[in-house]
């Protein structure tokens, strides 16, 4: 159950802004891909952007014959990488169609792929991880066939070296602190095709792809015993948090698409409202926000 805003007096003091934490954004339905960096080694590839988002399709030599074409980012200092990925295929008879959103370290042998696949089975979404540039990889999550919708929020949170978390549809489906990822940072995100079918062309579509330096909401200088809480135009709260003994809270958003259009407020031990954005703000995990 979702709680309602608490009922309290006016404001008296306001929020600003301090940090942000996005570092970019791209809806992919713009039409200009200059932000990124094409390649890979299917001859018979293509890509375009539309109001649907980035298609991006491969389609083998020969059947059984693995190609892959990807779009790449820079490397960015973030931690937070998210993009809507749609597997357009419920299955694909004998041959294998595998779209992903992959984050990968800077030495390129460590990667985290966020990844749907369809066969002759149906269709799936995984977690896979790799150390020594996709050689070997290893399951972190497997859905089973066809059982979630073909459209899924892909948001991966790392440090690219001992922690993982990963969304898929805003519901966590990996979380580890002790993992041995190998990705020095920078990290980059990129979107790639797999396909081992010659039969046609196959796409799949990404779109809102952002990435932020966390998925964190701070909030400092609020009053000690009290909380803050980010709540939508309806009085939802959408994330809340004690205030510490330091005078900060923090909360987190990486299962939301972002940005979040809402309220920051800040309440005291007596729960009383002290302190407000003065109207519905563009909130993005990494955001640090202080109390005047």
């Amino acid at each position: 159950m979702v709680p309602t805003v608490r009922t309290a007096s006016a404001a008296t003091g306001s929020i600003i802004k301090a940090q942000s934490g996005l570092v970019v954004s791209d809806s992919l339905t713009t039409g200009n891909s200059s932000y990124w960096t094409f390649g890979g080694s299917a001859a018979l590839h293509n890509y375009y952007e539309d109001a649907q988002g980035l298609h991006l399709g491969v389609r083998a030599p020969s059947k059984g014959t693995w190609v892959n074409y990807y779009a790449g980012s820079p490397f960015v200092n973030a931690q937070l990488f998210h993009a809507v990925l749609t597997i357009p295929y419920t299955s694909l008879g004998a041959e294998v169609f595998n779209p992903g959103l992959y984050i990968e370290g800077s030495d390129y042998n460590g990667i985290i792929g966020c990844v749907a696949w369809a066969d002759s089975t149906g269709y799936y979404w995984a977690l896979q991880t790799t150390t020594d540039a996709g050689s070997t990889w290893k399951t972190l999550y497997q859905s089973g066939p066809s059982n979630l919708p073909q459209t899924q929020d892909c948001t991966v949170v790392t440090n690219g070296s001992n922690f993982l978390k990963v969304y898929l549809g805003g519901n966590v489906v990996f979380s580890g602190t002790t993992m041995t990822l190998k990705m020095p940072t920078p990290l980059l995100a990129f979107f790639q095709d797999d396909t081992s079918s010659s039969g046609s062309m196959h796409f799949a579509t990404f779109l809102n792809y952002y990435a932020t330096t966390n998925e964190k909401v701070t909030v400092t200088n609020a009053p000690v015993g009290g909380s803050v809480q980010i709540v939508d135009s309806t009085n939802r709260v959408l994330a809340s948090s004690p205030v510490a003994s330091n005078g900060t809270a923090t909360m987190l958003v990486g299962m939301y698409a972002l940005p979040l259009n809402a309220y920051v407020k800040v309440y005291d031990p007596s729960n009383a409202l002290v302190a407000s954005t003065a109207s519905q703000i563009a909130i993005w995990g990494g955001d640090a926000y202080t109390v005047s």
